[in-house]
């Protein structure tokens, strides 16, 4: 038979294109939820075909500049830029679907040439790789955009190693061509994500299983691998030399702060998940944080787990001299599900379906040598498991249209996860400008906090985003109760409940600032450069909360905060404007509010209330003047000329601060021209 290619092998692989089509027909209008709106939507490389941004995605990580969690894959990076900015898609959901379908079509072609090689047979290999395509635990990573990393890495796992089964049958120059290729296979994964790193155990197994008597000779493929994992090492040390040290939060992976024995047989735990999972996809969920699967170090998910682990190990071995086929697939699927299983090293999170993409291949194939092995009808039941998981997965992409929809069912599956009820709030937040609903939002945001709190945690295992969130909605009911009328003492009552979450907040950011400041040290490193991170919106609600409750004085130090974090946002300045005008400092007032309309020179609101202001502290009484009926501001006051001037020169040294130096520029430029400031020279 010839599995190379041919007219059969054609039409086999254009129907698996039909199956993932008809699976995924209603994803493509999914939208940019979850991770996708920080690592698509909300970064700035993606935005122009420029070098510099080019240079961005290659000498920055993955999650520049939202945060950094010691991840470099900028070739997945280079793919959102390709359809960001080459094919014009911008923030549209559909161009993205439309390349993730491509390559999930792309790897079940893929699982079919390789099933075929194992199998010796197309039946079995199409029924294998339908299996794979059509699997609903898939969806986390085709339908979520962002899976592409999974669907790049996985396609260079099974084309390397085609790749390497080709070059043991070729000899001269079609070897070295087939080993280059290998090579090059190599690269695409490991620069699209950290799993790809596989590839070398899997062609080690291959070798082991079906050439045990050549394993030695297998030196070629280290040899050709070699440059691929050197520039992987190379590029992560040059684009991690000054980046803050990754840190992987005890909320999303709990394991971080077990021991070692518990960790191991929590993350046993976790594999049993995965494989019911494979074998039963009825309930999927977008995340599994804390404290949805407990640590701990003996429960009876966790034997039964290693029972079933027990079984499938007896099965292989069983499988050495019958069933060589089974034993690769078996393997394989322990050998790519290890690097994420956090029994090696632990990961960012304790479990995620995309983790099981990859091993997905080897559980296919199992399955499908395992019901030719035992069953007479196997075609017609491989045909019903097919069209169950296909239109599970038909049904599951609907969960994926929004972020309201998919942290809904994720709340249903997982209702022990602090991170499901926190996002779910949020997304019903974001869908109700009007906030008809934050009585709901408050109760899920709640429970979120309560989830949290099951057990004490130490300030640095705790999750600030609860408690920013939670104080943010209690401060805005309390905002809206204000605009309703309702008495005083009720709207005290909630900003007070406010400001004592977003406190908390701000300490548990602070406490993790500082534990990541000792370790910067420790490495001869200065945080200096570090200290104006954090989350503005903490500070936002705080300042907003005290300003209402007349703390004047922590309202001052909340906007001076956020000013440091975000030196280009005017409700920063506006914000610390109020508030120093409750505390009678008239000229910081003054400064502040000008700051504000600087940055921001059409908001209303910011001139109704700098007008107010100088009406009532005005000595001169020549700040403001009328002109055609309309109150404007009289730059030739010499008080408001001199208030003007070092408003500039203070938000310039934010900017400068914060290394908007192009923004400090123009601002510098205005104040010269327009209002004839003296400006000091910038320090180099």
């Amino acid at each position: 038979m010839n599995l190379n290619g041919g007219r059969a092998n054609a039409v086999l692989i254009g129907a698996l294109g039909a199956l993932v089509l008809f699976a995924y027909s209603d994803s493509f209008h999914c939208g940019m939820v979850i991770d996708n709106q920080a690592l698509i939507v909300g970064d700035p490389r993606l935005r122009e075909a420029s070098p510099g941004n080019l240079r961005l995605i290659f000498m920055k990580e993955y999650w520049w500049p939202t945060a950094a969690v010691g991840v470099y894959r900028p070739l997945a990076t280079l793919s959102y830029w390709f359809n960001y900015t080459l094919l014009g898609n911008g923030d549209q959901p559909f161009g993205y679907h439309c390349i993730n379908f491509l390559l999930q079509w792309l790897n079940a072609a893929l699982v079919f040439l390789l099933f075929a090689r194992l199998f010796g047979g197309r039946t079995t290999a199409f029924l294998g790789a339908a299996l794979f395509a059509l699997h609903p635990i898939a969806t986390d990573v085709v339908t979520n955009v962002i899976g592409r990393t999974d669907l790049l890495a996985t396609a260079s796992v099974l084309a390397g190693l085609l790749c390497y089964i080709r070059s043991t049958e070729s000899s001269g120059w079609r070897r070295t061509s087939w080993l280059v290729a290998m090579s090059f296979a190599a690269v695409l994964g490991l620069f699209s994500k950290e799993n790809a790193v596989a590839i070398m155990a899997v062609i080690a197994l291959y070798d082991l299983v079906f050439r045990p008597r050549q394993v030695l000779g297998s030196w070629r493929a280290v040899v050709a691998l070699a440059p691929a994992y050197l520039a992987f090492w190379a590029a992560r040390i040059v684009v991690f030399a000054h980046s803050i040290p990754p840190e992987f939060p005890f909320a999303d992976n709990p394991l971080v702060g077990a021991d070692f024995l518990t960790t191991r047989l929590t993350a046993v735990k976790v594999l049993g998940r995965y494989l019911w999972l494979m074998a039963w996809p009825q309930k999927l969920s977008c995340d599994y944080s804390y404290n949805e699967i407990p640590v701990r170090a003996w429960d009876w998910q966790m034997l039964a787990s290693l029972i079933a682990l027990a079984a499938i190990g007896v099965v292989a071995v069983r499988a050495f001299r019958r069933n060589k086929a089974l034993l690769f697939l078996i393997a394989f699927s322990f050998a790519t599900m290890l690097p994420t299983s956090n029994l090696v090293v632990l990961i960012g999170n304790i479990m995620g379906e995309r983790y099981a993409y990859l091993p997905l291949i080897g559980f296919a194939g199992c399955i499908v040598l395992a019901a030719r092995a035992v069953l007479k009808q196997w075609h017609a039941l491989s045909a019903v498991v097919l069209i169950a998981y296909g239109a599970r997965t038909f049904v599951r992409n609907f969960d994926w249209v929004d972020s309201l929809h998919i942290w809904r069912s994720a709340v249903e599956v997982c209702p022990e996860s602090f991170k499901t009820h926190k996002s779910y709030a949020k997304a019903l937040h974001e869908i109700d400008p009007q906030r008809k609903n934050i009585d709901e939002v408050i109760a899920i945001a709640e429970r979120a906090r309560a989830i949290m709190e099951q057990k004490p945690l130490r300030l640095t295992q705790q999750n600030y985003g609860i408690y920013a969130d939670l104080g943010g909605y209690y401060v805005e009911k309390a905002e809206a109760l204000a605009r309703a009328g309702a008495p005083v003492a009720q709207r005290i009552a909630l900003y007070q409940r406010g400001v004592g979450f977003l406190n908390h907040a701000a300490a548990v950011e602070q406490a993790v600032w500082k534990e990541l400041a000792t370790k910067l040290a420790q490495q001869g490193r200065s945080a200096e450069e570090f200290e104006r991170m954090g989350d503005y919106h903490i500070y936002a609600a705080l300042g907003l909360a005290n300003l209402r409750l007349g703390a004047y004085e922590p309202s001052v130090a909340a906007f001076m905060r956020m000013q440091r974090i975000t030196p280009g946002e005017p409700n920063a300045y506006f914000g610390a404007g109020l508030a120093n005008a409750g505390l009678g400092r008239t000229s910081e007032a003054a400064i502040c509010l000008l700051q504000a309309l600087l940055l921001d020179n059409n908001n209303q609101e910011f001139w109704r209330n700098l007008f107010e202001f100088y009406a009532i502290h005005d000595g001169a009484n020549d700040a403001i003047i009328v002109v055609g009926g309309q109150r404007r501001l009289n730059v030739q006051s010499p008080l408001v000329r001199e208030q003007i001037c070092e408003a500039y020169r203070r938000l310039i040294r934010n900017l400068r601060a914060a290394g908007m130096e192009a923004a400090a520029r123009r601002a510098e430029e205005a104040a010269r021209k327009e209002h004839g400031c003296a400006m000091p020279e910038a320090t180099p």
